[in-house]
């Protein structure tokens, strides 16, 4: 990893979803603390390109492939709404 160069990775562990800063400070390398990700119940980590492999792995593919990713769980999370919402009208129907 280039000096002063820094890339998020994701990962699950005990049934929870982390993500975690992997860093460059020109000396060594260093790890943030994982932050739980509690957006989804069950996120989507990366959406990795068809052709990539290991060997083939940037950082810049990597973050592309958590924005695509990201993109993804809020279409999760927007569906997971509209979900509650019917069933919060549905109920109120039937009280009526």
């Amino acid at each position: 990893m280039p000096k002063r160069e820094s890339v998020t990775i994701r990962f699950k562990a005990n049934g929870q979803a982390y993500q975690a800063k992997i860093g460059h400070n020109g000396q060594r390398l260093y790890v943030n603390k994982p932050i739980l990700m509690t957006t989804v119940s069950e996120p989507t980590l990366y959406d990795w390109q068809e052709e990539e492999t290991y060997n083939t792995l940037t950082a810049d593919k990597i973050r592309n492939s958590m924005e695509r990713a990201d993109r993804l769980n809020g279409e999760k999370e927007q569906e997971k709404g509209q979900e509650i919402l019917a069933m919060f009208v549905s109920a109120i129907e039937e009280k009526s």
